[in-house]
């Protein structure tokens, strides 16, 4: 159940797609991100990403985690995505989703492969989401394109004593 709970996730953030991207461009309108320049609110707005692409290193016990790249794709900056080793239909499935819907498939990476290998993928893009361990994010410590979760970093816990509260 909890599973279906997480993965459910991904439609809801496709459904709201378009209220994300309003509230991120402050209700620029919406053609610009294709054509990169555009006019908003009276000033001329050109849109250039800081990153050649962005790089996500999935875990293996989330499926919901899959929405954390979708503004990327919208804002035109391609993603290469490292499908934890457990869960690697989930990522592929969205990419395959999202290019049936009309993105370009050269807007996707898929990079099933090992964690030395996957360590590469954020040196590439010069930006990236990485999930794991502490030994798994540490390399990145300090590194501002890199933003890093996992044990301690994107979990809550509330005590027994405090769950009423």
């Amino acid at each position: 159940m909890l599973a279906r709970q997480t993965a459910s996730r991904i439609p809801a953030a496709l459904r709201v797609t378009r209220q994300v991207l309003g509230g991120l461009t402050s209700g620029m309108p919406l053609e610009i991100l294709d054509s990169r320049v555009g006019s908003h609110n009276g000033a001329t707005v050109r849109l250039v990403p800081h990153i050649p692409a962005l790089g996500v290193c999935l875990p293996n016990n989330s499926p919901g985690v899959n929405v954390v790249y979708l503004p990327s794709v919208a804002f035109g900056i391609p993603v290469l995505i490292r499908p934890g080793s457990s869960e690697p239909l989930t990522p592929l499935r969205v990419i395959l989703s999202l290019i049936e819907a009309g993105f370009p498939k050269e807007c996707f990476g898929y990079y099933p492969c090992d964690h030395a290998a996957s360590a590469r993928i954020p040196e590439l893009t010069e930006g990236a989401i990485v999930f794991g361990s502490e030994q798994t994010v540490a390399r990145y410590k300090g590194n501002p394109l890199v933003h890093r979760h996992g044990a301690g970093y994107s979990k809550l816990i509330i005590g027994e004593d405090l769950i009423e509260d």
